[in-house]
């Protein structure tokens, strides 16, 4: 690092900490936080200017939840798929998904999902959209179209399709 980047500390979802960090080759640097009970944590940190997005986004990123659950082994969930996971290098695949019983095999979501109830997404981050269909029924399905309406926000060009099972 030719100068010190900034990073944050978000404990649940706020903003508990900033300060700064300067790696020279080779080096770390541990920032002690003590983990509250029940809380999630995430860690982000600039990327130097330039960094190409090729290698991943402009904040590297890491989280963790569950390491000091409350006395009923229970913690608070929800808040890393709230945030993108740091990752948009197209050489590494990282999935952050709840873990949820039976559900509907007709749905779709999308990562980071936002934080706030507006669903906030900080601008030019990479947002992971499925959408799942499975015909559970007795007969052929024949001419299935999905049909979703995406914010105006989004930047429809950029749009590129991933793996799928059909067109």
């Amino acid at each position: 690092m030719p100068q010190p980047q900034q990073y944050f500390v978000f404990e649940d979802d706020i903003l508990m900490r900033t300060g700064t960090v300067h790696l020279g080759a080779a080096q770390q640097v541990i920032i002690d936080q003590t983990a509250v009970q029940g809380k999630t944590y995430r860690m982000e940190v600039e990327q130097m200017a330039g960094f190409p997005s090729m290698l991943g986004d402009s904040m590297a990123s890491t989280s963790i939840e569950g390491c000091n659950p409350f006395a009923d082994g229970s913690f608070n969930t929800g808040f890393i798929t709230q945030f993108s996971n740091g990752n948009r290098s197209p050489f590494i695949a990282i999935d952050y998904q709840q873990n949820v019983a039976s559900y509907d095999p007709n749905d779709k979501a999308a990562q980071p999902a936002g934080y706030d109830t507006a669903h906030y997404i900080y601008k030019n981050t990479a947002i992971d959209y499925k959408v799942r269909f499975q015909n559970t029924g007795t007969d052929t399905a024949f001419n299935i179209m999905i049909l979703d309406t995406l914010s105006s926000y989004l930047d429809i060009p950029s749009l590129q399709m991933g793996a799928s099972s059909h067109s």
